[in-house]
């Protein structure tokens, strides 16, 4: 959310865009699929101020690199 126009923001998100990718992101929204993650319509997940919450579980996920992911870096 902005007070500016869309014509005013939408370089500032390329941008942003360019940079997730740039660090490996693969969805070509990222902020977007973030900013739903916190919708309580969303069901399994949700992001809170204490992280990944498995609401299913209610339980706060622990995230990290798995073993097999570390051994590709």
């Amino acid at each position: 959310m902005s007070d500016r126009s869309a014509r005013e923001i939408a370089p500032e998100l390329d941008a942003l865009h360019r940079a997730a990718h740039g660090l490996g992101c693969k969805l070509s929204s990222p902020f977007m699929a973030l900013s739903f993650l916190a919708l309580p319509v969303i069901p399994s997940l949700k992001l809170t101020d204490l992280g990944l919450v498995d609401v299913e579980k209610f339980a706060l996920l622990e995230l990290g690199i798995a073993e097999s992911d570390s051994a590709e870096t």
